[in-house]
């Protein structure tokens, strides 16, 4: 299932519409791409699911981090979480993201007319956001260490998640050791570095997520968070704003080349927007064209392409049972192209996004990022951060993709680009 999951997805909606059952042998998982259904599994009956139990086979990466945990704890960490995706936090973030950009894109200037693999320039640039809105400067020298360990131990679990009869955790690291060493490699490289920050004399100067992560207070209890538990939501913002984020870039740069009207329209409100060579904050924000193409890229490429969810007891939704113990996996990447909510779905066309356009569009029919009460907390600066690095290419940059090079894209733990992304390098000033 795992091979093809993608178009799986798009021949059962197809042919059987939005809730079908995939026959696979002891249990019972349904495919969910009707826009209401997931409304009603998300929000109307939210309390009635829970997260799949495949989703313990993250547990070594991601602890018990917001995407994992589940009841009081959850809800106790989504409070203490939820200060840090403010408007004034990512504010406070900018300097690390335009540090970032600055270090990225400079050399490309040395680069012009030769060939780069865009999707690797912007797992870098991703991977630089990371490391310094998660660590400041300290994250930077552990971070090649960090990249493998985290890629490892990550494919590791997403073999796990797709296995119909995993093994046990302490055999599967018997037979994987190196999986059990890059657990070992990151648990020794956050704990180094979040005692490193307690033993600091003046760490609340810091403007990253450990020092907020550190000094956070539970509103209700008063408590802070243990080692354990920042080590834990560390992962989660490392594993959520990785490559998801890296991939939403790539495509947006992929579909602008094979669109040079878009391209062009785009290029154009760079100039007029952007005052210098990245923009600010203030200017993102000011972006129209520029963020619906990276929301349209999203779409049609959604980097969480597929979300689960497991009913606590018999649910009933129109004339269908969702037995207790069922699977439900929620194709974002069928109900985003599905033909029922948009017109020509594999076209590019980020008009989609005018506000007349998604007034009559049914709100779950896009949803890259979730919905309902576990809806991504990084969702806003997640768009900013794509929009701000968009306005920054364009501005001083036109891609090409080579023609002869086939996209492959590959299912893990998010939408992945398998063979690279070939592009020319062209400036425009």
């Amino acid at each position: 299932m795992q091979r093809d999951i993608l178009g799986l997805a798009d021949r059962l909606s197809s042919r059987y519409g939005g809730l079908v059952r995939i026959p696979v042998p002891g249990t019972k998982i349904f495919l969910a791409t009707d826009a209401d259904l997931i409304h009603f599994v998300l929000v109307e009956s939210e309390r009635s699911f829970t997260k799949g139990p495949q989703n313990k086979h993250f547990v070594p990466l991601l602890g018990r981090g917001l995407v994992l945990s589940t009841g009081a704890h959850w809800k106790q960490q989504r409070r203490m979480m939820n200060p840090f995706f403010s408007s004034a936090a990512i504010n406070g973030f900018s300097g690390h993201l335009f540090a970032s950009i600055d270090d990225v894109l400079t050399p490309w200037k040395n680069l012009i007319g030769s060939e780069i693999d865009v999707y690797a320039e912007m797992r870098k640039l991703t991977l630089q956001i990371i490391l310094r809105s998660l660590f400041s400067g300290q994250g930077l020298e552990y971070g090649e260490r960090l990249f493998q360990s985290f890629n490892l131990l990550s494919e590791f679990c997403i073999r796990r998640f797709f296995s119909v009869m995993p093994l046990p955790l302490s055999l599967a690291y018997i037979l994987r050791p190196a999986a059990k060493r890059a657990y070992n490699d990151l648990q020794s490289m956050l704990e180094s570095l979040i005692e490193s920050r307690r033993n600091e004399n003046n760490s609340s100067s810091r403007t990253d997520l450990l020092s907020m992560l550190m000094e956070a207070r539970d509103e209700e209890t008063g408590r802070p968070m243990s080692n354990q538990e920042i080590r834990d939501e560390l992962m989660t913002i490392f594993f959520a704003g990785f490559d998801t984020t890296s991939v939403g870039l790539s495509m947006s740069l992929y579909l602008l080349s094979q669109n040079p009207e878009w391209r062009d329209s785009l290029e154009s409100e760079a100039d007029q927007k952007v005052s210098g060579l990245i923009p600010t904050v203030e200017e993102t924000r000011g972006f129209d064209k520029i963020t619906k193409a990276f929301m349209e890229s999203i779409r049609l490429y959604p980097p969480a392409y597929m979300i689960n969810r497991c009913p606590i007891e018999d649910v009933q939704y129109a004339d269908y049972t969702l037995p207790a113990g069922s699977v439900v996996l929620i194709s974002i990447w069928g109900v985003q192209r599905s033909p029922h909510y948009w017109s020509d779905p594999p076209r590019f066309n980020p008009d989609r996004f005018s506000e007349e356009s998604e007034r009559h569009r049914h709100r779950f029919a896009y949803i890259p990022f979730g919905g309902g009460p576990r809806v991504c907390l990084g969702k806003n600066l997640a768009l900013l951060e794509g929009s701000m690095i968009l306005g920054a290419i364009l501005k001083s940059f036109r891609l090409t993709h080579r023609r002869d090079h086939v996209l492959h894209i590959k299912t893990g733990s998010t939408l992945t680009v398998a063979n690279g992304m070939p592009m020319r390098l062209e400036a425009r000033h």
